[in-house]
Order: structure tokens, then C-alpha cells, then sequence
């Protein structure tokens, strides 16, 4: 069921946008795994530097970027909106205008480029997207690469909804899509459900 909602997320965001510019960029990387033979200790000092070396830029992509959209807020074509406070946490408000009711509030990570299909692809495996998926969905449109490629979870702490605290304990959500127009545009949907969302930087 949730292969199915991701598979129909990624129809709809490749046929739902077609403004924008940003040129395409082929991307996606495969893994590699590296295999050592146990007991065998013939690895030259520069191979054992460039294991190294990947493994630390490996590392590097799976951290988040919370800086990329810390600090900025986003309306939704819904009239939402979406805040992120710092570089830890977000609040989405049904209204801008109510604060204190109809919202979701946690804190989130982020991720863009090769960390975002990384994550996507190893974090959120149970999503089931591959990278050669989404190396289609690079192909499908020119305004999708590797480069703008995003993904967020939101580790919502609180739902309030007409004044009643709806969670008991914190609930995880994902979502992935592209950071478009030079940054300014956001479009993502949610990765259980298929729903979109497009959001404006204000």
C-alpha cells in the first residue's frame, strides 16, 4: 500500500508541474560495497585513504541540512502554513493567522541532492524507491535532478485540532519532492498518502 501511494505521489508530481525553470541534471549514484577478505591485510596504505575517504563522504550525504530552509516560512496552495523556527523546529498551521489551534508541531530533518535520494532510498527503504526510480523521474522532467531533489520527516510532537491534543506519543512523517525556482518553490508530497503539496517561500 504505501509502494502504491509513492508510485502514484511520483505520477502526479510529474504530471502536475509545468512551470519552473531549472535546467536537468542527470544524477543518482549507485552504491558500492566494498568487500574484504577476512585475515587479508594487503590493502596499500592508498586504498585504505580512499575506503576512507568514501565512507566520510557517505557519511557526510546521510546528514541532514535543516540550514537549507531554517528560518523561513512557506504558504501552501491551501492557504497553510509552514514554519520552521531554526535548524530543529517546524510548525505547520492550518491558518497563519490562529497559532494556538489546527497545526502540527515537532521538529524535522531535511535533506537535498545526493543526502535527500540517500535517505529516500536507504533510510525510507521501506517506501520501497530505488534509485533507478527516481533516476526516471530525473529523465520524466526537465525541472527534476538530483540537485533539487528533497526530502523531509517530521517527527510531529504535537496535533491540535478544534482545541483537543490529538497524539499521545510523537508520529513520524515523510515526505519527498523538488526544491524548485531557485529555491523559492517546494513541492512535495506526502509518502504514506500521495498527497501533494505545493509550497511558495515567503
Amino acid at each position: 500500500m504505501k509502494r502504491l501511494a509513492v508510485i502514484l505521489c511520483v505520477l502526479m508530481m510529474c504530471l502536475s508541474l509545468a512551470a519552473c525553470g531549472k535546467d536537468s541534471e542527470e544524477g543518482g549514484r549507485g552504491t558500492t560495497g566494498h568487500n574484504s577478505s577476512e585475515g587479508e591485510g594487503n590493502d596499500s596504505e592508498e586504498e585504505v585513504k580512499e575506503e576512507k575517504d568514501i565512507e566520510d563522504k557517505d557519511a557526510k550525504a546521510e546528514k541532514a541540512d535543516n540550514s537549507v530552509i531554517s528560518g523561513t516560512s512557506w504558504t501552501a496552495r491551501d492557504g497553510s502554513w509552514m514554519t520552521f523556527t531554526d535548524e530543529e523546529n517546524y510548525a505547520w498551521y492550518q491558518d497563519r493567522t490562529v497559532t494556538d489551534d489546527n497545526y502540527y508541531a515537532g521538529t524535522y530533518e531535511f535533506y537535498i541532492g545526493e543526502g535527500a535520494l540517500k535517505y529516500l532510498t536507504v533510510d525510507l527503504k521501506d517506501y520501497g524507491v530505488t534509485e533507478a526510480e527516481m533516476q526516471r523521474v530525473f529523465d520524466s522532467n526537465e525541472e527534476y535532478s538530483l540537485d533539487n531533489l528533497a526530502c523531509m520527516t517530521a517527527r510531529n510532537r504535537s496535533f491540535m485540532l478544534d482545541g483537543a491534543e490529538q497524539l499521545k506519543e510523537e508520529k513520524e512523517i515523510s515526505y519527498y519532492g523538488f526544491m524548485l525556482q531557485d529555491g523559492g518553490y517546494l513541492d512535495i508530497a506526502n509518502m504514506t498518502t500521495g498527497t501533494y503539496y505545493g509550497f511558495t517561500k515567503e
